[in-house]
């Protein structure tokens, strides 16, 4: 796999996350039978999701 495929693919495991926690849009995934709703959290709790422990796992600087 290459550089360019590599990013390809974070970028839809990122894309997939964040549809997932940040909308309501009916989504699917080959794990499961059928489709489901994205979660809408608020803000605050995608705020945690991804911008906290993207400050946790890569050690940003904050």
């Amino acid at each position: 796999m290459n550089d360019e495929e590599i990013s390809a693919r974070f970028e839809g495991l990122w894309q997939a996350h964040w549809d997932f926690f940040a909308t309501s849009k009916e989504l699917t995934a080959p794990e499961f039978d059928g489709s489901f709703k994205g979660l809408a959290l608020p803000p605050e709790v995608l705020e945690k999701i991804f911008r906290d422990n993207a400050i946790k796992t890569y050690g940003f600087p904050t």
